[in-house]
């Protein structure tokens, strides 16, 4: 059986193709992983689906944390 424990945030986003759906949890802040978005941003794959139920930003948040309007800025997103 293969880990699903990662060293860091970048490894666990490595793998993920371009045209990926991405699911995305939580709601406003509870439960939503911004590092994880920014290493989806950083990694660069394209042409992604993302599938949420979180807004964009949330006040919970402390500013200029990564949401996924990082990865439309970044033409990522798809639909």
């Amino acid at each position: 059986m293969t880990s699903k424990v990662f060293a860091s945030c970048a490894e666990a986003v490595r793998d993920i193709p371009d045209g990926a759906v991405i699911a995305y949890g939580g709601f406003a802040a509870m439960g939503a992983a911004p590092n994880l978005l920014q290493a989806l941003a950083d990694q660069g794959a394209k042409n992604l689906t993302f599938v949420t139920n979180t807004p964009r930003g949330s006040p919970n948040f402390p500013a200029g944390t990564p949401d996924f309007g990082l990865l439309c800025e970044r033409g990522q997103i798809k639909r």
